[in-house]
């Protein structure tokens, strides 16, 4: 008589409750309290100090509370573990303007104008990042280590190809005049944003682009030019490869394979592994999904993200990952256009976003604790902790443009185990305090009529 199993084994829904049960029971045991902001957030700081660099990610591109946490645990790591390098998620030449604000000797003073200067991404104009920055010149001026910022990201090919054009003029003019030509459209004085500059381009022209960045590259190095101008070189030719895929897709909608997804952040991965000096300590500032160490979430391991990149570069002690998650947030963020891309022409909306059911930040609710951090390293080799780490959650992380009518398709569960060492759970994220536009110049006064 064949014995009957079904009665061995508990439902699936049963299971789940009680993994559930378990988690939260440790979670509430292991969880460690983020005091009121102003408060120091030394025990955090410290374990992100074990290991050389380290990933700061952001739920969203637009909220308050996260951004400032990262500068507090930023600050920590400065002035007590000697970190030296800032990474941030921008371009090249942004990095630039910002290293100017914040080097040593340094007379500048507006934060404000710095960032609208230096043309970095205008979510990223606020009040969290400015005040880092304020601190982090006035460390520069005390002389105890000097801490630098560089932007790796590769979405300005204009602004590159002209800065390394312009220093191989200076090494050689026939040379670039010769190269110049295969260049043209990224030489004009207004480069359209790569959302327009590669899909409205056809195949021949991009092809002529990254013959022509090759050459450039080629001819500084030949002429040893400086590091910077080889960087910008650099920048321009990974910003041609990362956006390859969009090439000739205006107008039509693009079924775009995961390794487009993922160049950029090999590419910003390396970026910053080539502005490390030595074993120097550093910081990524960067999404969530940047940060994560593992594939995009709605890919796999195959598309790797920075976080990715630079662990199986660094090895597993070599790097560590932070991610967020919140009970309800509030947000900036841009919407779409016609076509489906971030509506980069108008002004901001404010978005607004409960976790529910099934989404990380209910489930850490649910603890009934606020504002906490977990080493999720420290999590026992049982079986509900694996059912833990590899439960799909919905992690509500928004970048810089919102379709709510595009939510649905896109809302794939993200483990934790896909990456995330150190979780932050915020009850409440508020919006980013977005520093004004710059103010418009006056009108010229009238003329007086002359006295008598």
């Amino acid at each position: 008589q064949a014995i009957a199993l079904d009665r061995y084994l508990p439902s699936i829904e049963e299971r789940r409750l009680e993994d559930a049960r378990q988690a939260v029971a440790w979670i509430r045991r292991h969880a460690h309290p983020l005091p009121p902001v102003g408060l120091d957030v030394d025990a955090l700081v410290a374990r992100l100090a074990q290991s050389p660099v380290i990933g700061l990610g952001e739920i969203t591109h637009g909220s308050h509370e996260d951004m400032a946490l990262k500068a507090r645990l930023l600050r920590g790591l400065v002035a007590r573990h000697g970190l030296r390098l800032i990474a941030l998620e921008a371009n090249r030449a942004v990095g630039l303007r910002l290293q100017q604000f914040i080097a040593p000797g340094s007379r500048d003073t507006d934060v404000a104008a710095a960032l609208r200067e230096a043309g970095i991404f205008r979510v990223y104009r606020c009040e969290a990042l400015g005040a880092l920055l304020q601190w982090l010149r006035d460390w520069n001026q005390r002389g105890e280590g000097v801490v630098r910022v560089v932007g790796i990201d590769v979405q300005d090919p204009g602004r590159d190809a002209q800065a390394a054009m312009q220093a191989l003029r200076a090494l050689d003019a026939a040379a670039a005049q010769a190269i110049a030509p295969a260049l043209a459209e990224l030489l004009a004085p207004e480069v359209p944003h790569v959302s327009v500059l590669f899909p409205s381009a056809r195949r021949s022209q991009w092809q002529r682009w990254v013959g022509g960045a090759q050459s450039l590259e080629a001819a500084l190095l030949a002429r040893a030019a400086d590091s910077e101008p080889l960087e910008a070189a650099w920048a321009l030719r990974a910003a041609l490869q990362t956006f390859e895929f969009d090439v000739g897709t205006a107008g039509a909608p693009a079924d775009l394979p995961p390794e487009a997804f993922t160049r950029r952040d090999v590419a910003m991965a390396e970026r910053l592994l080539r502005a490390r000096r030595g074993a120097e300590a550093a910081a990524l500032w960067a999404h969530d999904t940047h940060v994560a160490a593992n594939g995009y979430d709605m890919f796999s391991p195959a598309a790797p993200t920075v976080g990715r990149t630079l662990r199986d570069h660094l090895g597993l002690d070599g790097y560590v990952a932070l991610n967020f998650s919140y009970r309800q947030a509030s947000f900036h963020a841009h919407g779409v256009d016609a076509e489906g891309g971030v509506d980069l022409g108008n002004a901001f909306r404010l978005w607004r976003v409960q976790s529910g059911p099934g989404s990380l930040g209910h489930a850490m609710a649910s603890t009934g604790l606020q504002h906490f951090w977990l080493d999720l390293d420290e999590l026992p080799n049982e079986r509900w902790a694996l059912a833990f780490r590899q439960e799909p959650w919905r992690r509500g992380a928004f970048g810089d443009g919102v379709a709510p009518s595009q939510l649905a398709a896109g809302d794939v569960g993200w483990p934790l185990a896909w990456g995330t060492n150190i979780l932050v759970h915020l009850d409440t994220l508020t919006p980013s305090r977005l520093y004004p536009p710059a103010p418009r110049p006056a009108p010229p006064a009238a003329e007086q009529p002359p006295g008598d």
